[in-house]
Protein backbone atom coordinates (compact mmCIF):
# COMPACT_ATOMS: atom_id res chain seq x y z
CA UNK A 1 0.00 0.00 0.00
CA UNK A 2 1.23 3.53 -0.56
CA UNK A 3 0.08 6.43 0.80
CA UNK A 4 0.42 10.01 -0.04
CA UNK A 5 0.50 13.57 2.01
CA UNK A 6 -0.81 16.71 0.52
CA UNK A 7 0.42 20.22 2.46
CA UNK A 8 -0.69 23.62 2.69
CA UNK A 9 1.61 26.50 2.35
CA UNK A 10 1.70 27.67 6.15
CA UNK A 11 3.08 23.89 6.50
CA UNK A 12 0.10 22.50 7.68
CA UNK A 13 -0.70 18.99 6.47
CA UNK A 14 -3.74 19.62 4.01
CA UNK A 15 -4.91 15.53 3.06
CA UNK A 16 -3.49 12.05 3.79
CA UNK A 17 -4.87 8.95 2.19
CA UNK A 18 -3.20 5.78 1.23
CA UNK A 19 -3.84 3.77 -2.42
CA UNK A 20 -3.13 0.29 -3.19
CA UNK A 21 -3.24 -0.52 -6.75
CA UNK A 22 -4.18 3.09 -7.77
CA UNK A 23 -7.24 3.10 -5.83
CA UNK A 24 -8.00 4.75 -2.79
CA UNK A 25 -7.87 2.56 0.50
CA UNK A 26 -8.25 2.81 4.35
CA UNK A 27 -7.97 5.56 6.05
CA UNK A 28 -8.59 9.36 4.60
CA UNK A 29 -8.08 12.77 6.24
CA UNK A 30 -8.39 16.22 5.40
CA UNK A 31 -7.35 19.15 7.34
CA UNK A 32 -8.06 23.15 7.16
CA UNK A 33 -5.19 25.44 7.16
CA UNK A 34 -5.74 26.12 11.08
CA UNK A 35 -4.87 22.11 11.60
CA UNK A 36 -8.52 21.33 12.55
CA UNK A 37 -9.64 18.06 11.14
CA UNK A 38 -12.18 18.55 8.05
CA UNK A 39 -13.25 15.34 6.74
CA UNK A 40 -12.14 11.44 7.99
CA UNK A 41 -13.54 8.31 5.90
CA UNK A 42 -12.60 4.99 5.45
CA UNK A 43 -12.26 3.73 1.44
CA UNK A 44 -12.48 0.24 0.40
CA UNK A 45 -10.96 -0.62 -3.19
CA UNK A 46 -11.82 2.53 -4.37
CA UNK A 47 -15.11 3.53 -2.73
CA UNK A 48 -15.79 4.77 0.61
CA UNK A 49 -16.83 1.43 3.41
CA UNK A 50 -17.85 3.11 6.64
CA UNK A 51 -17.71 5.88 8.29
CA UNK A 52 -17.53 9.32 6.71
CA UNK A 53 -17.25 12.32 8.99
CA UNK A 54 -17.00 16.26 8.74
CA UNK A 55 -16.51 19.05 10.85
CA UNK A 56 -16.69 22.77 10.44
CA UNK A 57 -13.59 25.12 10.64
CA UNK A 58 -13.77 25.27 14.13
CA UNK A 59 -14.26 21.95 15.09
CA UNK A 60 -18.25 21.49 15.63
CA UNK A 61 -19.92 18.61 13.81
CA UNK A 62 -20.76 19.25 10.18
CA UNK A 63 -21.79 15.61 8.82
CA UNK A 64 -22.00 12.27 10.42
CA UNK A 65 -23.09 9.17 8.06
CA UNK A 66 -21.82 5.47 6.82
CA UNK A 67 -21.34 3.77 3.35
CA UNK A 68 -21.00 0.22 2.73
CA UNK A 69 -19.12 -0.65 -0.86
CA UNK A 70 -19.79 2.79 -2.10
CA UNK A 71 -23.54 3.27 -1.17
CA UNK A 72 -24.44 5.25 1.63
CA UNK A 73 -26.30 2.73 4.36
CA UNK A 74 -28.21 3.93 7.86
CA UNK A 75 -28.16 7.24 9.33
CA UNK A 76 -26.99 10.42 8.10
CA UNK A 77 -26.78 12.70 10.22
CA UNK A 78 -26.30 16.58 9.00
CA UNK A 79 -25.62 19.32 11.47
CA UNK A 80 -25.80 23.58 11.98
CA UNK A 81 -25.38 25.73 15.06
CA UNK A 82 -24.36 22.40 17.23
CA UNK A 83 -27.75 20.46 16.46
CA UNK A 84 -29.44 18.41 13.93
CA UNK A 85 -30.92 20.07 10.84
CA UNK A 86 -31.46 17.05 8.93
CA UNK A 87 -31.69 13.46 9.29
CA UNK A 88 -32.21 10.59 6.88
CA UNK A 89 -31.77 6.58 6.77
CA UNK A 90 -30.07 5.42 4.09
CA UNK A 91 -30.35 1.24 2.72
CA UNK A 92 -27.79 0.75 -0.47
CA UNK A 93 -27.56 4.22 -1.40
CA UNK A 94 -31.22 5.22 -1.12
CA UNK A 95 -33.19 7.08 0.80
CA UNK A 96 -35.87 5.62 3.30
CA UNK A 97 -36.46 8.43 5.06
CA UNK A 98 -35.63 11.90 5.52
CA UNK A 99 -36.60 14.66 7.89
CA UNK A 100 -35.83 18.27 7.52
CA UNK A 101 -35.74 20.79 11.00
CA UNK A 102 -35.34 24.50 11.31
CA UNK A 103 -33.93 25.00 14.30
CA UNK A 104 -35.76 22.70 17.29
CA UNK A 105 -38.64 22.56 15.19
CA UNK A 106 -39.39 19.33 12.89
CA UNK A 107 -40.69 20.58 9.53
CA UNK A 108 -41.57 17.61 8.12
CA UNK A 109 -41.01 13.95 7.65
CA UNK A 110 -41.48 11.37 4.95
CA UNK A 111 -40.25 8.09 3.13
CA UNK A 112 -38.63 9.46 -0.15
CA UNK A 113 -39.25 7.42 -3.23
CA UNK A 114 -36.40 9.14 -5.31
CA UNK A 115 -33.67 10.52 -4.58
CA UNK A 116 -33.08 14.52 -4.64
CA UNK A 117 -32.41 16.31 -7.43
CA UNK A 118 -30.82 19.76 -8.25
CA UNK A 119 -32.82 22.05 -9.92
CA UNK A 120 -32.02 25.67 -10.62
CA UNK A 121 -30.48 25.56 -6.83
CA UNK A 122 -33.60 24.23 -5.60
CA UNK A 123 -34.09 20.75 -4.34
CA UNK A 124 -37.35 18.68 -5.03
CA UNK A 125 -38.10 15.75 -3.23
CA UNK A 126 -40.67 13.31 -4.32
CA UNK A 127 -42.87 11.63 -1.20
CA UNK A 128 -44.11 7.97 -1.57
CA UNK A 129 -46.00 9.20 1.30
CA UNK A 130 -48.05 12.45 2.68
CA UNK A 131 -46.08 15.34 4.44
CA UNK A 132 -46.58 15.30 7.97
CA UNK A 133 -46.36 18.41 10.09
CA UNK A 134 -45.13 18.00 13.58
CA UNK A 135 -45.41 20.69 16.14
CA UNK A 136 -43.45 18.87 18.88
CA UNK A 137 -39.56 19.19 19.48
CA UNK A 138 -37.31 16.84 17.39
Amino acid sequence: MEGTRIWCENGQIKESQCYRGGKREGERKEWYENGQLNVWEFYRNGKRDGKHKAWYIFGDPFLFEFYRNGFQEGERKLFYDGKIWEYGFYRNGEPLIEKFTLGDKLAFCGLVRRVRKRVNNSINVTLISDLINIVSRY
